[in-house]
């Protein structure tokens, strides 16, 4: 086996929109950065390859036009970006193993059609049932459906799968079918002080992720109208989404008189993230649906105690530092976070538990875990 190996990275269901980064595509740029014995070619669209460039300057692009310009519907992205990959066929079939980010078809048509079980997955999304996310019915059976397609097509052509955790791992039914690993990810990326004070002045609480119905966001905001222990704290909502779901939020706002409670920052770079979270007494995050949640380990990394809903990934993953309530129930959230702004020892307790669980996930770790991964398609 030859010691370099010219490794496809496909990003072809990835264009930032909001100015945000998936989490997905966060860990891959930190492990890809992190192999040394690898040339590395990222097939993407064009808006995304400005975002991998910045952090990879020695990989090759096969960049795509975004067809955003051309429409905005969901399944004709998903089509042309399903087909697109001809246009870097001849580069992709130069590469010795091809390193699809999900099982979304955009990702997963061009490893099939070039270079069949020669390639591996990295599965971040869990396969929840359709009627179970919200949002428009229309374009959640288009994600749904073209997520069911790609693992379809994994099922049948890919070799070895990589996978976030070990609900991943048994919802895929993995063991003894396929080769798989299993990854981390990491927090050093955020850059957070080497020995957060967490006893120092910290005011209020933080959403920081994309601004989208399944972030639970409306959630959040229902619960600062309906817990009195919340009446003197102010939430600040980092992130973008798109204007009609922004508007939505703001006349929320509007609507329950919170105006003077709750501050939207939009989408932030690095530094005002980790000045947010490094000021923030409380992270608050009620995601209907994560394949992992970076958003929570990079707040933990801070020092900061989360507040989530309850989902089975996160009981798995963040084990202290978080406090969990049931799905959908706003009093709860809004209590739980109330007692933790209103009770410093409270706080400094979790926030201790975060910080030392945040401290054991690293990007090395996984860098390492997909390595072995990728030679091992390589043999």
């Amino acid at each position: 086996m030859r010691e370099r190996l010219r490794v496809g990275i496909i990003a072809n269901s990835y264009d930032p929109v909001f100015g945000d980064r998936a989490g997905g595509h966060v860990h891959m740029i930190q492990v890809a950065k992190r192999w040394k014995n690898f040339d590395l070619v990222v097939f993407a669209p064009e808006t995304a390859r400005r975002v991998f460039a910045r952090d990879l300057p020695g990989a090759q692009f096969a960049a795509l036009p975004s067809c955003e310009a051309i429409t905005t519907n969901k399944l004709a992205v998903f089509l042309y970006r399903s087909l697109a990959w001809a246009a870097a066929s001849k580069t992709l079939r130069n590469c010795d193993v091809l390193f699809c980010l999900s099982q979304f078809l955009p990702d997963v048509v061009p490893a099939v059609c070039v270079k069949p079980r020669r390639s591996t997955v990295v599965l971040w999304h869990l396969l929840e049932p359709p009627w179970k996310r919200e949002g428009p019915v229309l374009v959640n059976y288009i994600a749904y459906t073209a997520e069911r397609l790609g693992t379809a097509l994994v099922e049948l052509f890919f070799r070895c799968v990589i996978v976030g955790s070990r609900l991943l791992e048994k919802q895929m039914r993995l063991h003894g079918r396929k080769r798989y690993y299993i990854t981390t990810n990491g927090t050093e990326h955020v850059r957070p002080p080497a020995v957060p004070d967490n006893l120092a002045p910290r005011r209020g609480a933080v959403f920081v992720g994309r601004l989208h119905p399944t972030k639970g966001v409306e959630d959040l905001i229902a619960a600062w109208a309906v817990a009195p222990e919340l009446s003197s704290h102010r939430l600040t909502i980092a992130g973008g989404g798109s204007a009609e779901y922004e508007a939505r939020l703001l006349r929320m706002v509007a609507e329950k008189g919170l105006a003077d409670s709750i501050v939207f920052a939009g989408a932030v770079s690095d530094d005002v993230k980790r000045s947010l979270l490094e000021t923030s007494a409380v992270f608050v995050f009620p995601s209907k649906e994560e394949g992992w949640g970076i958003a929570i380990a990079e707040a933990m990394a801070f020092g900061l105690p989360c507040v989530t809903y309850d989902l089975e990934i996160f009981r798995e993953v963040f084990v202290r530092g978080r406090i969990g309530v049931p799905v959908g129930d706003v009093r709860e959230l809004g209590r739980r976070v109330g007692e933790l702004l209103n009770d410093e020892n409270l706080r400094a307790f979790h926030a201790a538990q975060a910080l030392q669980l945040a401290r054991t996930f690293s990007w090395d770790t996984a860098a390492r875990i997909e390595e072995d991964a990728v030679r091992s398609l390589a043999e």
